[in-house]
């Protein structure tokens, strides 16, 4: 009871100081890697990507891109 309480506290405090920044089309962004950053020396990011298109624009948190590596040929 109490740790759900703290944890619910602990979250509210985080996030009064979080703001979503959504991406626009055309810019360049980095790809969370986390099955390949369990490895020690793996690298924890891929790219960059390029932003092409924007699939959700409901305005809220976790919206979804469609990206492209500019580097391929």
């Amino acid at each position: 009871m109490h740790s759900e309480a703290a944890h619910d506290r602990q979250k509210l405090y985080h996030d009064v100081g979080l703001r979503h920044r959504p991406y626009a089309v055309g810019a360049m962004v980095w790809l969370h890697n986390p099955v390949e950053s369990r490895r020690k020396l793996a690298p924890h990011w891929k790219g960059p990507y390029k932003i092409v298109q924007v699939m959700d624009s409901c305005g809220e948190l976790g919206l979804t891109y469609q990206i492209v590596n500019p580097f391929d040929a």
